[in-house]
């Protein structure tokens, strides 16, 4: 046994804190990646899986145990969540800025992942209103 006393250095503290340091260098998973995208995306399991075709349950399975989806559900995943497969797979890095950082960003963040489900002309009609509002307050400001 490994003596615990003040002067020498704690063997199981140091061996946690290799751990820890290892583990926080490990790349992030397949199923990590869905899990923060989707967050982003503001989808619940069930709503991402009905826009993918899968079940509630499969999806948290990608998230959970990280399998493999088929290209076309890799696809399917990447198009919903309005990411590349790159990003998804994690071959290139999603800019952190594009992800919503508290609260009310993660509520402008769905208002706009909702307008950008909507149909062109809809879009565009939200699109002018706010451009004509931004315009407002930047002139009231001036």
């Amino acid at each position: 046994m490994y003596p615990l006393s003040h002067g020498s250095p704690n063997p199981l503290g140091m061996l946690f804190a290799i751990m820890a340091k290892s583990l926080a260098k490990a790349p992030e998973t397949f199923g990590a990646r869905l899990r923060r995208f989707r967050a982003a995306s503001g989808f619940t399991l069930e709503q991402l899986g009905r826009k993918v075709g899968l079940s509630k349950r499969m999806v948290a399975y990608y998230e959970i145990q990280g399998g493999t989806p088929s290209p076309e559900q890799l696809a399917a995943f990447a198009k919903a969540l309005g990411v590349s497969a790159d990003q998804l797979v994690g071959a290139t890095s999603a800019q952190a800025a594009d992800a919503p950082r508290g609260g009310g960003e993660m509520r402008l963040w769905r208002r706009l992942r909702q307008i950008q489900q909507l149909p062109e002309d809809q879009r565009r009609a939200v699109l002018k209103v706010l451009d004509g509002l931004l315009g407002k307050i930047h002139s009231d400001a001036a």
